[in-house]
């Protein structure tokens, strides 16, 4: 019985650990839209400094006590993940972030003299297909509102229909 628990528990615990890192992917992606695969190294150095921390700072502050020595470097070694994740996420994670325009908005114009705006998006950080209701124009012009200035930004591919075809709607031809 005790070797059953302890498989058990055993694969409780990694599934939680396994758990953590897909929230942890999915927190960093959903928030700065890009994947950061160095949250291994990083809690590989949270653990090292925590290690090294619980080895260093009993000698320096004169604690005898093993659980108060861990539980500073535990603390110490909590905020200095912080400033460290803090500083990633300024140096490296915000600049790819902001390669890509915050909103957009779409004109049409029959003599490209008069616009008129048929789509406005504030805040846009993926590709995004624009649809707006049947119209005719010659001219079309795309703006960004508040965009990069890291990275100039680009469109890929403009389609324009008379009509939506079949497919789009939806239906088989």
């Amino acid at each position: 019985m005790g070797f059953f628990l302890e498989v058990v528990l055993g694969g409780l615990m990694a599934g939680v650990l396994y758990s953590l890192v897909a929230l942890g992917f999915v927190l960093i992606f959903k928030a700065s839209g890009v994947f950061n695969f160095a949250q291994g190294a990083m809690v590989l150095f949270a653990a090292l400094a925590m290690a090294r921390l619980a080895e260093w700072l009993p000698p320096m502050l004169g604690i005898d006590s093993v659980l108060w020595a861990n539980l500073i470097a535990f603390a110490v070694a909590v905020v200095v993940m912080i400033a460290v994740a803090w500083a990633i996420e300024r140096v490296v994670l915000q600049h790819p972030k902001s390669q890509q325009p915050r909103g957009y908005f779409v004109q049409i114009s029959a003599d490209g003299q008069t616009w008129q705006e048929v789509a406005r998006k504030a805040d846009n950080w993926l590709m995004v297909d624009v649809a707006f209701p049947p119209a005719e124009a010659r001219y079309v012009r795309v703006e960004t509102t508040n965009t990069s200035l890291y990275q100039p930004w680009g469109i890929a591919d403009v389609i324009v229909w008379e009509s939506a075809p079949q497919w789009l709607r939806g239906r088989n031809p």
